[in-house]
């Protein structure tokens, strides 16, 4: 699991301790070379001298990935949504779960064709699952609407693009980028 100031995980007082079992340590962002984490203990050699023995491994951040499973829908369709990013992992014993537009995570919106975003989709209806503890890969499917909202007395959604926005807060350069993914959605 990753620590993320943005979930509140700031303060590390007392996550360090000896236990006589695991250590765990805490780190924002990606880090390497003289930066990156180092374990050292003292092991006293075969001949009685005591050697330090010591480990440095680099840590990684993760440029999230978005996918559709289609690239052209017809209304009524299933619709599966992709978003890989170990980074969104925050706990690896649980299933976490996202919700559409109200977790700051992603959004599916649509497109007409002058250009204008709207929501297509009723933004409490998509969440995104982990599909495995610790897997880092987060699964949503949903019924692609013929209408804005589902709503026949709305604007009709054929000809337009359904997009997932994903704002990856932590990418491999350690800041925030929007990822933009889109699929079409046509007449059956």
């Amino acid at each position: 699991a990753n620590m993320n100031a943005a979930n509140g995980d700031t303060g590390m007082a007392g996550t360090i301790v000896q236990n006589n079992q695991n250590v765990i340590l805490g780190i924002h962002s990606g880090v390497s070379g003289t930066d990156a984490p180092r374990v050292e203990y003292n092991d006293t050699n075969s001949v009685g001298g005591i050697s330090t023995v010591g480990t440095q491994l680099s840590t990684n951040n993760y440029t999230g990935i978005v996918e559709w499973d289609q690239v052209t829908y017809g209304g009524g369709d299933t619709a599966v949504l992709t978003i890989t990013d170990p980074d969104l992992n925050q706990d690896n014993g649980l299933l976490e779960t996202y919700s559409n537009a109200t977790s700051g995570t992603f959004k599916v919106t649509c497109l007409n064709s002058d250009g204008t975003e709207q929501y297509c989709v009723n933004a409490s209806t998509i969440k995104i699952v982990e599909d495995g503890a610790d897997s880092g890969t987060f699964i949503a499917s949903f019924a692609v609407p013929s209408y804005i909202e589902d709503t026949s007395t709305l604007s009709s959604t054929i000809g337009n693009n359904m997009r997932a926005t994903y704002y990856d807060s932590n990418d491999v350069s350690g800041g925030a980028v929007s990822i933009l993914s889109s699929a079409s959605i046509s007449s059956n």
